[in-house]
């Protein structure tokens, strides 16, 4: 696996890039998890699949305004 470096934007934002998101299967709308690790240093980014999730965070129209 090869290192691959990304900024993370002002906004906190940052691109996983495509290599990853083919090989882990990452696709548009998908809910993603962040878990830290213990050692303060490291995250990890699941995809998660419950339908409750994906209804908790739906937009709502009080939400997109």
């Amino acid at each position: 696996m090869n290192k691959m470096y990304r900024i993370l934007g002002k906004r906190g934002r940052i691109t996983i890039p495509f290599e990853i998101r083919r090989r882990v299967g990452f696709a548009c709308n998908d809910v993603l998890s962040f878990t830290e690790n213990a050692d303060g240093r490291t995250v990890v980014v699941k995809r998660e699949k419950s339908a409750t999730i994906v209804r908790k965070y739906q937009p709502t129209p009080e939400r997109t305004r």
